[in-house]
C-alpha cells in the first residue's frame, strides 16, 4: 500500500529513524500498514500548494491512500516542487527573505480579503473533490488544519481552546471523499500548546503532542478500512480530552 500526504507542517514528514517516528501519526499508520507513508508537507505552505503538488506526483505515481491536509486560507500562493521550496526554506535568515517577509506581511495587512480567501479555499475542496473521481482506485483521506477565518467569528486561530467542536465553521463538506474532523489546529490546541501563544516555544512534530498523534492516526486508519465517498469522522471530545 501507498500512503502519501500533502499540505503544510501539520503533515510534515519525519524519518523512520528518527527515535519520535513511531509517536508521530505517520508512524502508527506504517506500524498498522507495514509501510513507510510519505508524508511531502511543507511548513507554511498554502492549500494551492498541496494541491499542485498532488497534480505533480500522480502524473508519475498514483498512491493507494492520499492524505490531504488542508492549510489556511490566507497563505500565498507560491507552488514550487519540494526541493525548491526547501531550499527556499534555508535561505530564510539572508536579507533577500527577509524583504520579501516584510512585502508579504504588507499584502496580507493592506491589500488581502479574508472573505474572498475563505471562498476560493472552499471552490478548491470543491474543485478537488470532484476530481477524486478521475481515481477510483485511490482513497482520498481530507484533514482541514484550520476553521472559517474572519475577524468577527466564535472560532480563529487564538481562541480554539475555548469551544466545542460544534461551533467550528468549516469552508467545505467533502462528499465524494473522506474527511476527519475536528480540524487539525483544535487538536493542537486541546494538548500541549505553547504557554501564552508563545510559538518560538513549539517543538512538537505536526504542532500534536503524542497523545493527538495517537489519536489521528488510528483515526486515518479507521477512514482508510471503512472507506466510502462521503465518510465523515469526527474525534469525541472524551477522546480529545
Amino acid at each position: 500500500m501507498k500512503i502519501v500526504g500533502f499540505g503544510d507542517s501539520f503533515i510534515q514528514g519525519i524519518e523512520a529513524n528518527n527515535p519520535s517516528y513511531k509517536n508521530t501519526y505517520q508512524g502508527v499508520l506504517a506500524k498498522h500498514f507495514g509501510i513507510h507513508p510519505e508524508f511531502r508537507g511543507i511548513p507554511g505552505s498554502s492549500p494551492w500548494d498541496a494541491f499542485f503538488d498532488f497534480l505533480y506526483y500522480v502524473r508519475k505515481e498514483v498512491p493507494d491512500v492520499v492524505i490531504m491536509a488542508w492549510s489556511e486560507a490566507s497563505r500565498l500562493y507560491q507552488f514550487k516542487s519540494t526541493e525548491e521550496n526547501l531550499e527556499l526554506s534555508a535561505m530564510g535568515s539572508n536579507q533577500f527573505m527577509e524583504e520579501v517577509i516584510r512585502n508579504v506581511q504588507n499584502y496580507i495587512k493592506f491589500l488581502t480579503s479574508t472573505e474572498k480567501q475563505n471562498y476560493e479555499l472552499r471552490a478548491l475542496m470543491t474543485m478537488f473533490d470532484e476530481m477524486v473521481s478521475e481515481f477510483p482506485d485511490t482513497k482520498f483521506i481530507n484533514l482541514p488544519c484550520f476553521a472559517w477565518f474572519d475577524q468577527q467569528s466564535t472560532v480563529n486561530w487564538t481562541n480554539y481552546t475555548y469551544v466545542n467542536p460544534d461551533q467550528i465553521k468549516y469552508h467545505y463538506r467533502f462528499k465524494k471523499s473522506a474527511e476527519i474532523r475536528p480540524c487539525l489546529l483544535y487538536l493542537s490546541k486541546q494538548d500541549g500548546w505553547p504557554q501564552f501563544n508563545d510559538m518560538s516555544k513549539e517543538r512538537r512534530i505536526c504542532h500534536l503532542t503524542d497523545k493527538m498523534h495517537t489519536i489521528l492516526g488510528n483515526k486515518i486508519i479507521h477512514a482508510i478500512t471503512n472507506y466510502e465517498p462521503g465518510l465523515l469522522i469526527d474525534i469525541g471530545l472524551g477522546e480529545i480530552r
